[in-house]
């Protein structure tokens, strides 16, 4: 399949085919891997994808088993000190 590219601003551009979109699973963030062969899109991994949403699990998860700080000790935890 072949296209042409097209000027946005100051910029150019691809029109890619609704179908091609569907197949690729293509969303809002793609993204761009130059190949020796050219240039690669595809759909952008985003490492931090629901983060959020996994920390709050796993602080769920470990405060039911047991104290957040158990066993994490500092310098502090050592020596003595007064407020």
């Amino acid at each position: 399949m072949n296209t042409l590219l097209v000027q946005i601003g100051n910029s150019k551009g691809v029109r890619i085919p609704k179908p091609l979109i569907e197949i690729c699973h293509l969303d809002q963030e793609i993204e761009f891997i130059v190949t020796e062969k050219g240039l690669l899109l595809s759909p952008s991994k985003s490492s931090r994808k629901d983060w959020d949403m996994q920390f709050k699990n796993a602080l769920i998860e470990e405060k039911a088993e047991k104290d957040l700080f158990e066993g994490i000790k500092n310098k502090f935890d050592e020596e003595e000190w007064t407020w």
